[in-house]
Parts: C-alpha cells; sequence; structure tokens
C-alpha cells in the first residue's frame, strides 16, 4: 500500500471519530432504529412469544449506604441509565480508541510521508516539486546525506520509464522447421514475447533494478539505503503476531526444555516453508556428512 495513502485513511478514521466523540445522542437515534426494525421481523416470526427486545436501558436502584460517624460528604451515584452509559461506556471506549490510533499510527507519521516519495506512484509529482526528499529517512544512516538523497531520487524518477525497460520485452528467434521427411528447412524467424515477472510498479522493482544493475553501488548508493529501509518497515503487526501463534504449536507443554538454537530453527523452517522446499536434499546430506564420521558412513552409498 502507499504509505502516503495510508497516512491519509488513518487522518480521515481519526476526523471521523472525533466528529462522532460526544454524538451520544445520534447513536442513540440508530439504536432505536434497529430494534425497530428487528421487533418488526421478530413479529413476523415464529419466535415472537420467546423472544422480546427492550427499547429502553433498565433502570438503577438506588443503592443507600449508611454514613459513618463524622462523615460530611458522600459521593452521589448516577441514577439515570442513559446518562450512566454514556459517561462509563461510550465516552470511555471512543476516547480510548482515539487516543489508541493516534498513538499508534500518528507518531511516525513524518517519517512515513518521507518514504511515500519513493513510491512510484508519486515519481511524476516529485518532478514537479511537490514531494522532496527531507532528513527524516537520514537518521537511518549517518552516510545518507540529504542534498544527495533528493538528486538521487530526482535522477532516478527522470530514469525510470528507461530502467524498467532496459531488457526487451520481444526478440526474434530462429527456428529450424522440419519437413515430413525429417529433413530441415530453411531457418524461419519468429517473434516470441518475453513478459516479465515483476510488475515494475512497486518499491520491490525499485531495488531489484538497483542491484541488478549494480546501480546502488555508486551512482544510486544514498538511494538504495533508503529502499532497503523502506522494505523493512513493517506495515502491520500481523506477521509478527503469527510467528507467536506459530511459536505456541511448536513450543507446547512437552516441548518446553527445547533449547534456543532449536527452538529459532524450527520457527524458520515452520514459517518460512517456502525457502525450506527450495533447498536441495542432496546439499543437506553433504553437510551433514561433512560434519560427522559416522553419518558420512551411513549416508553415503
Amino acid at each position: 500500500m502507499d504509505l502516503l495513502k495510508y497516512q491519509e485513511m488513518v487522518s480521515g478514521a481519526i476526523t471521523d471519530l472525533k466528529q462522532i466523540q460526544r454524538d451520544f445522542n445520534g447513536i442513540k437515534e440508530i439504536s432505536k432504529k434497529f430494534i425497530d426494525i428487528m421487533s418488526e421481523k421478530l413479529e413476523q416470526s415464529q419466535i415472537a412469544d420467546e423472544v422480546e427486545i427492550e427499547n429502553e436501558l433498565p433502570s438503577i436502584r438506588s443503592r443507600k449506604r449508611k454514613t459513618l460517624d463524622g462523615e460530611k460528604a458522600y459521593d452521589n451515584q448516577i441514577m439515570n441509565s442513559e446518562i450512566k452509559d454514556m459517561i462509563e461506556v461510550y465516552n470511555v471506549i471512543m476516547d480510548n480508541t482515539i487516543t489508541s490510533i493516534e498513538k499508534k499510527f500518528l507518531g511516525n507519521k513524518k517519517m512515513y510521508t518521507d518514504f511515500a516519495c519513493l513510491s512510484l506512484s508519486n515519481f511524476e509529482d516529485l518532478q514537479k516539486n511537490k514531494l522532496p526528499a527531507t532528513d527524516k529517512i537520514k537518521p537511518f544512516e549517518q552516510t545518507i546525506t540529504t542534498d544527495g538523497l533528493r538528486s538521487e531520487l530526482l535522477s532516478f524518477s527522470r530514469n525510470w520509464s528507461n530502467l524498467k525497460k532496459s531488457i526487451p520485452e520481444t526478440y526474434e528467434a530462429y527456428k529450424e522447421v522440419e519437413s515430413d521427411d525429417g529433413d530441415l528447412l530453411s531457418n524461419e524467424i519468429s517473434t516470441e514475447k518475453s513478459h516479465c515477472k515483476s510488475c515494475m510498479n512497486c518499491a520491490i522493482c525499485c531495488y531489484s533494478v538497483l542491484h541488478k544493475y549494480n546501480l546502488y553501488c555508486n551512482a544510486y548508493s544514498n538511494l538504495a539505503l533508503a529502499y532497503k529501509y523502506l522494505l523493512t518497515l513493517p506495515c502491520s503487526q500481523v506477521a509478527c503476531e503469527r510467528s507467536f501463534s506459530f511459536l505456541k504449536c511448536i513450543k507446547t507443554r512437552l516441548r518446553s526444555t527445547l533449547s534456543e538454537n532449536k527452538s529459532e530453527a524450527f520457527m524458520l523452517m515452520g514459517i518460512e516453508k517456502d525457502i525450506l522446499y527450495e533447498i536441495d536434499k542432496h546439499e543437506i546430506i553433504e553437510l551433514l556428512k561433512s560434519n560427522s564420521p559416522l553419518l558420512k558412513n551411513q549416508l553415503s552409498y
């Protein structure tokens, strides 16, 4: 997802939540409409006599506490159920929600906005100097200079249309055509299409092009570091939470004595299954044979 659009969506969500932060009457009206609709549906169903939806909140019984000797003040409880629900439930939920979103997402708003300059969708605006690279990326690497990063980004955005077309999409190939008798006829020229597996429309493709043509060494050294840090930024905590959930499946009550090295190995094999399946089994066998004379005798054939 584009980081700039992501920040705009978060800011818009917070603005909408603040507009209804104290709109308890609006929530009350929507609740009443929902109750009326569900009541009509229940009247038409077979369970109308068994289920009843209340239109009002239950009343609160007043509890009187015995006043002790010398006690002068006593905190009066809120007896109105709607006011009590508004203060203790609705306001608390809305305040906690808005505070959590602002603390979690808006703390690094400036940094994410600066990293959005590296997105391909903003290259056109970069040429108009609407999204200049600022110094928020510099703390990640001391060797990065603001002026150098800005100039490299502007140069890369101008040349991107040519860099992504460095390999032609079509090429001419000579094919030898055989006759019915098996004799080779004259070569025929045919055009075959070679489709790129990359989308050439994301930050990963930009970083791949920089490494493929060794542009990260001298031409775009600052920009390559910026893309590296951009690709390591997590957009959510889903992957981290999924890893901890997977750890519970590995380190169970019966495997509580697993060492840290073995737990890490099992975690990598479980999470990175795609990489594990691509490893050649013969390479693993050769590695085991080189580490143990006993395994070398048993696995050699």
